[in-house]
C-alpha cells in the first residue's frame, strides 16, 4: 500500500564541468539510473525532482516533436514499477544564446508520469541579466501548450516555479493557489569564492546560500508550504548544510536573520551514487521529514 503523502526526492548533481554543459545523452543514462536507484530505496508513490536545462535543445525551440523521445524513454523506465506513481520533474531549456552568456530564450519544466504530460511551467520571473532575452510565461498561473503547471499527486498539489520564479513569488506577493508543495529546479551553481557558511559576504556569486536564505525561505513564508528544490553543482561538492528542501517556522518573523538551523524539515533519507558527469546526491523527504 502507498503512503498516503508522496515524498519527494531531490537530485543535486555533483558535475566535473565548470560552466554546467549539458550533454543530452549523458543526462539520460545518469536519469536511467536516478530513477532505478531511487525506486528501490523508497516505497508509494512520490516525485524525483531534477535540475532546470537538464536537458537542452540547443539553438532550436523545445517542441514536443523534440523532447517527447525523451518522455518517451523516462516513461518505458517507470512503467518497470506498475504498482507505483512515480512523478519525474525535468528542466529542459532551449534557444540557447552564444557562449560565454548562453542564457536559454526558453525555459521549461516538465512533470510526467509513466502515461502523460501531468504540467508544464515556463519561468515568468527572470533575473536582471535574463530580462530582455527570454520568452516568459503571461504569469505566474499561465497555461503552456494546454497544461497547468500545477499537478496532484495522492491528493497533493504541487506548483513548478522554473529557478529564479521562486524569487516572484514573494517579490510578486503571489498568493498560494491552494498548493501543498513548491517544487524549484534551478540550473546551476558555479564554483564558490573564498568565503564559506551562510554568512559569505558575496553569497550570490555562487548562488546556493542567496537561493535557500532569500528563495526558499521566503516562498516558503510567503505560502506556508515546504519548498523544495534540485540543481547542478558546477565542479564543486553539495555543501553538507544546504538545505534542499525547505518549511517556514510560522513563529519566526524577521526573513533576513533566518538560517538553516531554522529550518523546520529533513530529509528522512539521503543516498548518492556515480553518474557519466560525476555524481547524484539523492534526498528523499516525507511525511515524518519534520524536525
Amino acid at each position: 500500500m502507498s503512503r498516503k503523502t508522496p515524498w519527494i526526492a531531490t537530485v543535486l548533481l555533483e558535475s566535473r564541468n565548470r560552466y554546467g554543459k549539458i550533454d543530452n545523452s549523458l543526462r539520460e543514462k545518469a536519469l536511467s539510473n536516478i530513477i532505478h536507484k531511487t525506486a528501490k530505496e523508497t516505497t508509494g508513490n512520490g516525485v524525483i525532482l531534477l535540475p532546470a536545462g537538464f536537458f537542452s535543445t540547443g539553438r532550436r525551440r523545445p517542441t514536443k516533436e523534440i523532447y517527447i523521445p525523451w518522455i518517451s524513454a523516462i516513461q518505458k523506465k517507470l512503467k518497470q514499477w506498475p504498482r507505483r506513481n512515480l512523478v519525474i520533474c525535468f528542466g529542459i531549456d532551449g534557444r540557447m544564446s552564444n557562449f560565454p552568456n548562453h542564457i536559454p530564450k526558453d525555459q521549461l519544466v516538465l512533470a510526467i508520469d509513466k502515461k502523460i504530460i501531468l504540467a508544464i511551467g515556463r519561468k515568468f520571473y527572470p533575473t536582471i541579466i535574463e530580462k530582455n532575452d527570454i520568452e516568459l510565461a503571461n504569469n505566474h498561473d499561465s497555461q503552456e501548450d494546454g497544461k497547468s503547471r500545477i499537478f496532484s499527486l495522492n491528493g497533493k498539489r504541487f506548483y513548478l516555479a522554473v529557478c529564479y520564479d521562486i524569487f516572484g513569488i514573494k517579490h510578486k506577493a503571489i498568493v498560494n493557489p491552494d498548493v501543498d508543495y513548491i517544487l524549484n529546479p534551478i540550473h546551476k551553481f558555479t564554483p564558490r569564492c573564498e568565503c564559506e557558511g551562510e554568512s559569505c559576504e558575496c553569497q550570490a556569486t555562487s548562488g546556493d546560500v542567496y537561493f535557500a536564505k532569500n528563495g526558499f525561505a521566503g516562498a516558503s513564508r510567503q505560502w506556508q508550504c515546504p519548498v523544495f528544490g534540485s540543481v547542478v553543482f558546477c565542479h564543486r561538492k553539495v555543501p553538507e548544510k544546504w538545505p534542499s528542501g525547505v518549511s517556514w517556522d510560522m513563529r519566526l518573523k524577521n526573513l533576513r536573520t533566518w538560517k538553516y538551523s531554522d529550518n523546520m524539515i529533513k530529509a528522512s533519507q539521503g543516498f548518492s551514487l556515480k553518474v557519466p558527469e560525476g555524481n547524484a546526491l539523492i534526498r528523499v523527504y516525507d511525511s515524518t521529514s519534520q524536525k
